[in-house]
Parts: structure tokens; C-alpha cells; sequence
């Protein structure tokens, strides 16, 4: 069967199970095929591929409603569900999505969704239907990562508790050089033989309790060696109120559908726990790290099409290598283990704790993720005074994606918030220079930068910045001007004056707050146009400029993404789309000019 053919998961349910590892394969190869030339979620997507199979084929989507939490391992998915021909727009503007999307199909019962936060969502579906008295399964496909969040525990806990019949397909991706992966070390923390001995009675209840079940009880053999004896001693799920299958081979087709026929038939809670291997069926990535999310890679040999000299590297790589240069200098200064930002609450509560006795930790947090920790930074870093340097990467316009995956929001969200600093870089040396002026600086301290490719300075000696002081270049000896901007926009706002001699005052704004008021004044004193260019939400640096002087009253151009969701697509479709890029704010200054004339 070719992959263009099929147009709905009922197509795939009449095959066998030797032509549905075939179709798992083929569609392992596009999504290989995919990324290597557009870039994305490669180990999580391919992990999945044969429980996706699997998975419609056993359940009747979209009547059984199917949420993949987090959505960064949905290709499979939406390739089953009729979505193949539009794979060569995937992560461009107007195309394919790279996670769930209900406007996108009827088959993705929510849109992208911050990881761990499905099983609430699951648990109100299934509390409705039951409400409305209707018959169709809830499934709720989550990964390790998802699992222990706060969130999802919370939900484990109400469902277990409510017994609202639902099927929970946990994947545990099993990387053979890590063990960080090994939920169910996290997860066992109870052990009870008495508990085993209902689980396993509940389970082989259900099985035996029809036709179906009871033929994949058979095929299972014994109840007590499916579920695993030394497993469901000590298993949190059962604890909670949950039947369990597993550990299943997540790549065993056979195996797969017989669990899923097997949930399929349970009328309470149950929790599938497969195990998978990141990146499966591709040589050069199974099993390594790194693969999660990547850039456009040569399939033939596993390496990067992006090319980067040796004065280059990644903002993150510049950022983690400033660092261990202040560590020299600093030994009170640690690292937050970086695999904990994608648990951003406890890496920073985890900060606090270590500030509190005397460190001045630094921690890296995700743009898009501000918004989920906003209570633990009012409370445990503004509110303690902590002494804490916090990266925030990736931030603003992300690269095919869109939505709440933007970056673009977390300067609005924190300027609310006394008692912390936010800055962002121009270049690396005022990257050096900011994460210098942190580790001496006893209040919290946000560092913004982008995800990307940055040259590194010729010395690597950290200066100390004043707190909230701007930097300002002028171009011509009769500025007609000012623009406000921030990061790698003040060089190329600079270069482009320059090129097209243009007389104008460039602010070069590397904090937020505070913001420097005395180069404020003396803008305003001068009586010219401003403008703001803000290539995040508008309202990030604009109206941190505008309360300073809401009583002056002086007309402000602002130039920056309106008060709506950013949708996937380039960097530079988006800026065009937006009106942010360098071209539309010399067009603006353009049309003012003659304006005045």
C-alpha cells in the first residue's frame, strides 16, 4: 500500500499484520526522508511509528478520540490519518503543521499542547462522554518525559480515583547509552504484594470477560508473567487505581495489537506501557542522543547540512561554554543539569534551593515555557531575592513552528514581575558580558537568546555592565530618527543605515528591565520620530518604553508582532507576514518622512 493512497486509518484495518510492519516501515522511511530535508522531531516520531500503526488499526478513529500529549511525535499519525501529500509543506508557512492541529484534521482531537498536560484534558473528555452516556474510548499516548510532570501525576491521580474508563498509552523510549529515560525508576515508589494480587486479578477479569480478551490473555500466556511480577511489586500505576499491560516491545506489531485490543476492550482506567528506542530504523541516530529536534540533515550520512566555521558555534553552545569560563573565576557559580529545562518548575525551584545556601546557580529554560512558571518565579526567585542567572533559549520567532511553540511571549509575561532583571545580547561578547554582570548581581537575572548560530568574540574576558543601561550608535551627522531594538536586530538595523545612508540614532536596548532612562530622556529631548522594533509580542520592549513616559505623551512607532498567535512557517516568511522585518521599518520611516515634508 502506498502511503499517498491512504486517505483514512479505515484503510489499514483489513490488512495483516506482516503488511502493517511493512506500512510501519515505509512510513519510518518518509519521516526519515522528511526531516533530513526539512528539519524537526526525528527521534520521538520515529520511536512511535509502529504503535501508531497499531493503534489505528485496533481503535475507530476519530469516534475513538486519540491525544498525543506534547504533539512532537504525531507524523506517524498524521500520515495514517490521510496527510502524506502534504508533507513537502511541513513547518512552512501555510502547510503542513508540525504538531496536532484541529483546524488541520477531524483525527487531531487537540491542538499542540504543553508536554504533560494531556491527561487532564483526557480525563474532562472522558468525565463528558460519560456524562452524555456514549461508548468511545479516550486515548491519551504519552512519553517519559510527560509523564512525571506535576501535571500529568495530579491527573493520574483523579482518574485513578474516578474510574472513568480511558486507555493511557505510555511510551518509554529506552536509550541504551542513558538511563535518564528509565521512568519506571521514577515511577516505583510503592510496593504492595497485595496491590499485585488485585491488579492481576483485574486484569485477566478483563481479558477473560470477552471473546477477544480472552484470546489475547491466551497469546499473552499467564496473567502474572504478561504484567511482571518484579514490575507490578512495585509499580506506581496500579497503586492509583489503574489495570496495566506491560512492558510491551514498542516495536513488536503482534504484541502491540494484542495490548491495544486488549485495552480496547477494559471498561476502566488502563495504562499500556510500550517501550521504544529513540529514532528506531535509523542506523545513524538510533539510541544517540541529540536527535530529538534537528536541523536539515545529508540521510546518507547522518551529518548536518548546516555549515558552521570554526568561530561559530550555537547560541546554546556559546552561552554553556560562557559559563564554564565564569566557573573558573567563580566557584560558587553552578550549572543546573540542562535535560531538567524541559521540567522547567523543578529546575528552577531546584535553583532556588541551591541559591538559598549560598550558590548562584544557572539554569536554562525554553521561551514558550515561561508561561508554565510563572508562579515559581514570583515565588521562589522574585519573591526570595534568589541569586539566579536563568538562559532563556529559543527565544522568540521559532523556525516551522507556530502557536503556543513561539518564543515570542516571555518579555510580556516577566516584566510584570518585581525584583528581576531581563536582558538580551546583541552578540556573544555582550552575552559574556551580561552572564558576567549576573553571577555579580544578587537578584534574579534572565538572559534571552535566540535558537541559531552566533561567531564568538576574539577574547573570552566578561565585563561588567551597568544595570539597565542602553548602548547607542548613530549614523550621519543628522539623525532624522531613533530606533529602538534589541539582540541581533541592532547589527542589522545598523549595517542597513549604513548601506542605504540613512541619518538615525540606533538603540541598542539590552535590558528590559530596568530599562535606561536616561538614554530615554535624552531620545525624547531630541524631538525626532521613534520607533520601536520589537520582533517579539508587541508590547515586550514598547510598553516598557511607553510607562516611563505615559505622561510626556510622545507619539511612538512601534513596529511589532500583534496580540495573536504566531502560526508555523520561516523565519522570514513570518517577519514579512508580521511587518517585522528590517525592510518594513524602513519603509514606515520612509512613509513618516514624507509625511512631514
Amino acid at each position: 500500500m502506498r502511503l499517498y493512497d491512504i486517505e483514512t486509518p479505515e484503510q489499514i484495518r483489513n490488512l495483516s499484520e506482516e503488511q502493517l510492519s511493512t506500512v510501519a516501515d515505509d512510513i519510518r522511511d518518509f519521516i526519515i526522508q522528511t526531516i533530513a530535508q526539512k528539519g524537526g522531531y526525528l527521534a520521538d516520531n520515529l520511536s512511535v511509528v509502529d504503535a501508531m500503526v497499531a493503534l489505528h488499526f485496533v481503535f475507530q478513529t476519530p469516534q475513538d478520540q486519540l491525544l498525543i500529549d506534547g504533539g512532537h511525535q504525531c507524523l506517524a499519525h498524521k500520515i495514517l490519518t490521510g496527510r502524506s501529500p502534504t508533507f513537502s509543506t511541513y513547518r512552512q508557512a501555510n502547510g503542513l503543521k508540525t504538531y496536532c492541529s484541529c483546524d488541520e484534521s477531524t483525527y487531531d482531537t487537540w491542538n499542540s499542547m504543553p508536554i504533560g498536560s494531556s491527561l487532564a484534558v483526557a480525563f474532562g473528555l472522558a468525565c463528558a462522554r460519560d456524562k452524555a452516556k456514549e461508548t468511545y474510548q479516550i486515548i491519551d499516548f504519552i512519553d517519559s518525559k510527560g509523564i512525571i510532570t506535576g501535571s500529568s501525576l495530579e491527573a493520574l491521580y483523579q482518574i485513578g480515583y474516578a474510574q472513568h474508563g480511558m486507555v493511557i498509552i505510555f511510551n518509554e523510549m529506552i536509550q541504551t547509552k542513558t538511563k535518564s529515560n528509565r521512568i519506571i525508576e521514577t515511577l516505583s515508589s510503592f510496593r504492595s504484594s497485595k496491590a499485585y494480587r488485585k491488579a492481576k486479578e483485574s486484569v485477566n477479569d478483563t481479558l477473560r470477560s470477552n471473546r477477544i480478551g480472552n484470546g489475547v490473555a491466551s497469546a499473552f500466556g499467564s496473567v502474572k508473567d504478561h504484567i511482571k511480577d518484579n514490575l507490578l511489586n512495585d509499580n506506581l500505576f496500579q497503586n492509583m487505581g489503574f489495570d496495566y499491560l506491560g512492558p510491551i516491545d514498542g516495536h513488536d506489531m503482534h504484541a502491540l495489537i494484542n495490548a491495544f485490543q486488549a485495552a480496547k476492550a477494559s471498561s476502566r482506567p488502563i495504562v499500556v506501557h510500550i517501550q521504544t528506542h529513540p529514532s528506531y530504523g535509523y542506523p545513524y541516530a538510533q539510541d544517540q542522543n541529540g536527535w530529538q529536534e534537528v536541523m536539515p540533515f545529508h540521510q546518507d550520512t547522518g551529518k548536518s547540512k548546516l555549515l558552521v566555521s570554526k568561530d561559530q558555534c550555537s547560541w546554546e553552545t556559546w552561552i554553556d561554554t560562557c559559563i564554564t569560563v565564569l566557573q573558573k573565576q567563580n566557584p560558587k557559580l553552578s550549572k543546573i543539569d540542562p535535560s531538567l529545562s524541559s521540567r522547567p518548575n523543578l529546575a528552577l525551584g531546584m535553583a532556588a534551593g541551591i541559591a538559598k545556601k549560598g550558590y548562584h546557580p544557572f539554569v536554562q529554560i525554553q521561551a514558550k515555557d515561561i508561561g508554565q512558571c510563572i508562579d515559581t518565579i514570583q515565588a521562589h526567585l522574585a519573591n526570595m531575592k534568589s541569586p539566579i542567572i536563568v538562559g532563556v533559549n529559543n527565544a522568540g520567532i521559532a523556525d516551522g513552528k507556530g502557536d503556543i511553540q513561539q518564543g515570542i511571549y516571555d518579555i510580556r509575561l516577566l516584566s510584570s514581575i518585581p525584583d528581576i532583571m531581563i536582558s538580551q545580547p546583541k552578540d556573544s561578547q555582550e552575552a559574556l558580558d551580561l552572564l558576567y554582570t549576573a553571577s555579580q548581581t544578587q537578584n534574579p537575572f534572565f538572559i534571552r537568546y535566540p535558537f541559531g548560530i552566533v561567531s564568538k568574540p576574539s577574547e573570552q574576558i566578561g565585563h561588567l555592565l551597568p544595570i539597565g543601561s542602553w548602548s547607542q550608535f548613530q549614523i550621519g551627522l543628522d539623525p532624522k530618527c531613533i530606533v529602538i531594538t534589541y539582540g541581533q536586530e541592532f547589527d542589522r538595523i545598523v549595517s542597513k543605515a549604513k548601506e542605504n545612508q540613512w541619518d538615525m540614532i540606533v538603540i541598542n536596548a539590552r535590558f528590559f528591565k530596568p530599562v535606561d532612562e536616561k538614554i530615554l530622556k535624552q531620545m525624547f529631548l531630541m524631538q525626532l520620530p521613534i520607533y520601536i522594533f520589537e520582533p517579539d509580542a508587541k508590547g515586550s520592549l514598547s510598553a516598557l518604553v511607553m510607562q516611563v513616559y505615559t505622561k510626556i505623551m510622545k507619539p511612538v512607532h512601534v513596529l511589532g508582532i500583534e496580540n495573536h498567535f504566531v502560526q508555523q512557517g520561516s523565519v522570514r516568511s513570518i517577519r514579512i507576514h508580521e511587518h517585522i522585518s528590517v525592510n518594513a521599518l524602513f519603509k514606515e520611516i520612509d512613509h513618516e518622512q514624507h509625511a512631514v515634508r
